[in-house]
């Protein structure tokens, strides 16, 4: 089972806690580290533990991604088996208003911040809402959109046509490989962020 804290799930543990299971082979992403909800540092592709991990990545005040809070929510619950996070973007989001925005929309799963989007660009991510699939050993499944309710942009259908998340999530539950592991996401793009130091190397996408 997923830990939990005060009934929100957690999807990754901090770095310096004790885990009880054996470890899964290391992934070559399992260093890469973000803030939780409440800031500490935690590595959510460490490789521990056996279950997908599911990023939905978000930026607050991103219309696209708010309409879709009740959908992530029903995610959450109808995939307990999959460690979900959402990943907030931007670079100046502070933990508390993070937090703040989760509850708002009533969100359950466990909260990361990525604020130098690290985690983006290891996932490739570049649009708000997009959802990233990982196994445990932090290979990249799938990448995309939720489903394709946002036919494109400014246009949206009362009922999606194909719920690619959960087809992704299904397939590979069920052991079998994603039909389509990228989709086009439409929403809102990613901040740039300030020129990277010169010792900041982008994170690689998946073995």
């Amino acid at each position: 089972r997923l830990r939990t804290v005060t009934g929100v799930q957690t999807c990754a543990l901090p770095i310096l806690a004790v885990v009880g299971a054996a470890p899964a082979p290391p992934s070559p992403l399992a260093s890469l580290a973000v803030r939780n909800g409440q800031g500490a540092l935690v590595r959510p592709l460490d490789g521990g533990g056996n279950q997908p991990r599911l990023f939905l990545f978000l930026l607050h005040d991103c219309p696209a991604a708010n309409g879709y809070a009740p959908e992530i929510n029903r995610i959450v619950e109808a995939y307990p088996g999959v460690r979900t996070c959402v990943v907030y973007v931007e670079p100046d989001l502070t933990p508390a208003a993070a937090r703040a925005h989760a509850r708002d929309y009533r969100m359950t799963c466990g909260i990361l911040l990525d604020p130098e989007q690290r985690l983006a660009r290891a996932a490739g991510v570049t649009i708000s809402p997009e959802a990233a699939v990982f196994s445990p050993r932090g290979e990249l499944l799938y990448r995309g959109r939720i489903d394709d309710r946002m036919a494109e942009p400014g246009k949206r259908r009362p009922e999606p046509t194909r719920r690619d998340l959960r087809l992704a999530l299904d397939a590979v539950l069920a052991g079998k490989p994603v039909s389509e592991p990228r989709t086009r996401a439409i929403g809102c793009y990613l901040p740039e962020l300030p020129s990277s130091p010169p010792d900041r190397k982008p994170q690689p996408t998946s073995p």
